[in-house]
């Protein structure tokens, strides 16, 4: 037995509670869906990437007009930034959010971090402040994330127990 146990008046759960079943993202919005439109660029040759690498563009640009002007919709796009280990500079995380009539920018400074949890504290970032943003999101019926880290996606969606 832990002998200041006398001492501890805080209950203390390692876990958050959105980790619990019933908790998470897809258990709460059982009507939405969520999917991962992550296109990775395969060609043989030079031309081939070119090509694709620009319809992929277009795909992008033509995703992100839509979720960013349409009222049930928003766009949310991230980006980290992280230094060389012996440089002493700390990671910073970015994001905007997008939704007609609102837009907001934000960055904030992640201390000594990976990328894929930089790249994370920026998503989040854009979710807590779209929640801030609008009054209902009972509105939105998409919500579309541009990162350039499909972890850092993947984990800001997945409320489950996870190191990132």
């Amino acid at each position: 037995m832990w002998a200041n146990k006398k001492l501890v008046s805080i209950d203390t759960i390692p876990f958050n509670k959105f980790s619990a079943p019933g908790h998470h993202l897809l258990d709460k919005f059982l009507d939405r869906t969520i999917s991962y439109d992550i296109v990775l660029i395969s060609s043989k040759n030079a031309k081939e990437q070119a090509k694709s690498r620009e319809a992929h563009l277009l795909s992008l640009n033509k995703a992100f007009d839509h979720s960013s002007n349409s009222d049930t919709c928003a766009a949310l796009v991230s980006d980290a930034s992280v230094p060389l280990l012996n440089t002493g500079h700390q990671a910073i995380a970015a994001w905007s959010t997008w939704h007609p009539g609102h837009y907001t920018e934000d960055r904030r400074s992640n201390g000594l971090a990976t990328s894929d949890n930089t790249e994370t504290a920026a998503i989040a970032g854009a979710f807590n402040t779209l929640a801030d943003m609008i009054d209902s999101i009972s509105n939105i019926k998409e919500i579309h994330v541009f990162s350039d880290s499909t972890n850092a996606i993947k984990h800001s969606l997945d409320a489950s127990l996870h190191s990132a």
